[in-house]
């Protein structure tokens, strides 16, 4: 298994999405995968299926993902923001 880890993860109940950056020739790009947590007795499990209720929680997720990757793609542009 590999000790790679996420460049950003948001969490909405039991859902959450985690940004991923991985590297090109060109540029980087940017994934993102979903999961769901849920108990299982006294040990956290994790899935990447939904019920029809974590579904605004995944709809939260993934604009959270959306907003962060826009704003690391304009850096990654050398196009920043200034400072308020």
């Amino acid at each position: 298994m590999s000790d790679r880890r996420p460049e950003k993860t948001y969490r909405h109940q039991n859902v959450s999405a985690s940004v991923w950056r991985n590297e090109s020739p060109k540029r980087p790009f940017y994934n993102v995968t979903f999961q769901r947590s849920y108990q299982d007795g006294e040990e956290t499990r994790y899935v990447t299926s939904f019920g029809a209720f974590d579904l605004w929680n995944v709809v939260r997720c993934c604009a959270d993902a959306y907003l962060y990757i826009a704003m690391r793609m304009k850096e990654d542009r050398g196009e920043h923001q200034p400072a308020a």
